[in-house]
């Protein structure tokens, strides 16, 4: 393949002249794919994440055994492996290409939700995880739904069955409350009632594209 600078294009055909302008071609090497070799970048995302796990592992190992020699009532082992575990899921997570941008997020906030559980758990379950932080990432998670909305107003209703989650998810706050595991029941309510205003506010400004996405989804008549 030749490269005419007169022109400036690449020449397919198999000629020292250029057919535009008659002038000599320079000679470059025939590219013969012009795309980035996409399974190449794979194979190395997927072999970043096994070197991850790899490490991770002999260093949580090395962490148990220094736990195990200087153990004074806390296994704070469970909770850098509760970390090294999460930072596995969010690389799986973000390499994976059938999720979009706000699915991964709110995974990556529950993924979190989780880890700070654990840590509470260990640290002798006061519950401050359960009493601030769940009805917290509540808060959070529905206020991120309302930004994404209006960033992606084209198809803003598709956001209607994150929020009916986050209602399911405020119930389970206050049953857990109801049941005294939970014991700021305050929050727990408040986060249902935002969750509840967000999700009618969203039916009447919506209207009739809020109630037919309904109908789409859960196949209402």
């Amino acid at each position: 393949m030749g490269y005419c600078k007169q022109c400036h294009a690449d020449i397919l055909d198999k000629t020292d002249i250029c057919p535009l302008c008659r002038s000599v071609l320079e000679q470059t090497e025939e590219r013969k794919n012009m795309y980035p070799d996409i399974q190449i970048r794979e194979r190395k995302i997927k072999l970043a994440i096994r070197i991850y796990v790899v490490a991770a592992l002999v260093l949580e190992l090395i962490l148990i055994y220094i736990n195990y020699r200087t153990y004074n009532g806390t296994w704070w082992c469970v909770i850098t492996g509760g970390g090294l575990i999460m930072g596995w899921l969010t690389m799986k997570l973000l390499a994976e290409k059938e999720y979009r941008y706000g699915i991964k997020t709110f995974a990556m906030v529950f993924l979190s939700l989780l880890y700070i559980i654990l840590i509470d758990y260990i640290l002798g379950f006061e519950r401050w995880s359960l009493n601030i932080v769940f009805p917290g990432a509540i808060f959070a998670i529905n206020a991120l739904v309302v930004i994404l909305m209006i960033i992606n107003f084209r198809n803003w209703q598709s956001y209607i069955s994150w929020q009916i989650f986050m209602i399911l998810l405020s119930i389970l706050a206050v049953v857990l409350s109801l049941l005294k595991i939970i014991t700021w029941p305050y929050m727990a309510e408040v986060a249902l009632f935002v969750s509840v205003l967000f999700f009618v506010g969203t039916l009447i400004i919506g209207g009739r594209r809020a109630t037919t996405e309904l109908k789409r989804r859960f196949h209402f008549r």
